[in-house]
């Protein structure tokens, strides 16, 4: 560990020479400058596109929001056709209902026409009963 210390202590001192020395060059301070600059600069472009992505993301978001509501248009466009579909069939069906009840419809009037013949053969009867007992 104190091996460790005494390195980074060497290294930073050394990191102070360079640095010394450089100031005194001009040629090398104008180069560390502009590697300021330089690293400036890509560390504001860096801030700026992290802003722009976090900008983005929420959008993402809207793009699934707009897919979600893009499937449920589509569910509602079905509905009507389905309902229709649904609709047709229910039609189809009492139609075949109506066919076989048109049968059954007419021979329950006939029955009844059956039924109403001797009902009105026996008043008719008890008519001309009562009209012969009225001559008498």
């Amino acid at each position: 560990m104190e091996q460790t210390s005494s390195r980074r202590g060497l290294g930073a001192a050394s990191a102070r020479r360079a640095l010394r020395l450089a100031a005194g060059v001009p040629d090398a301070s104008h180069q560390l400058a502009v590697l300021k600059v330089t690293a400036d600069q890509v560390t504001q472009r860096w801030r700026c596109w992290n802003s722009n992505r976090d900008a983005l993301d929420p959008s993402d978001d809207s793009g699934g929001e707009h897919c979600r509501a893009e499937a449920e248009l589509d569910q509602a466009a079905r509905r009507p056709e389905e309902q229709a579909r649904t609709l047709n069939t229910v039609e189809e069906k009492l139609e075949s209902c109506r066919r076989a009840h048109a049968p059954f419809v007419g021979r329950c009037e006939e029955i009844t026409n059956t039924q109403r013949w001797p009902e009105e053969a026996e008043k008719e009867g008890d008519r001309a009963r009562s009209t012969i007992s009225e001559r008498r």
